[in-house]
């Protein structure tokens, strides 16, 4: 039987390498993407189910902060999240997700955990866990990718 950290391990890493896409059934019964979920999920996770700076959901992602103020406008819009100003901090935009964005989260992170569990069944418990140990490399591999590319725009540059 997987357990929650395999679960957990195998959702971040298909979104990591965008191997695993939601249909277009889905987006209509949900009305939202995944991107949209993970968003979701990170804003209950880094507050503990509290309000959270903007800013930390910009650092989390490594995204700009009107990148966060634009997705965070539509979410509010669809009722997905709610802005508070705290009384002891009035300089900061708080945020945190709704009931709504609670619902449909937990329903997409279902209907993923039921895909894994059935790749896993497919698979193998044994060749599950080396399938996760091989794909936990690839953002690796992909970090050494970008590195290079990076550096070698850096010579074209130079010469």
């Amino acid at each position: 039987m997987i357990d929650k950290k395999m679960m957990d391990d195998f959702n971040e890493l298909m979104y990591m390498i965008g191997k695993k896409d939601v249909s277009q059934k889905d987006k209509k019964m949900f009305e939202i993407g995944r991107n949209d979920v993970i968003i979701f999920r990170a804003i209950e996770q880094i507050g503990n189910g509290n309000p959270i700076k903007m800013n930390a959901i910009s650092q989390h992602f490594s995204i700009s902060p009107s990148a966060v103020s634009q997705y965070m406008k539509r979410f509010e819009k669809d009722g997905y999240i709610e802005r508070i100003l705290l009384e002891e901090d009035r300089r900061s935009v708080y945020v945190k997700i709704t009931q709504k964005a609670k619902d449909i989260s937990d329903k997409m992170y279902q209907k993923s955990n039921d895909h894994i569990t059935r790749l896993v069944d497919i698979l193998g418990e044994e060749d599950a866990k080396t399938l996760l140990r091989i794909m936990k490399k690839t953002p690796l591999y992909k970090g050494v990718i970008d590195k290079e590319e990076k550096k070698n725009v850096t010579i074209k540059k130079i010469f």
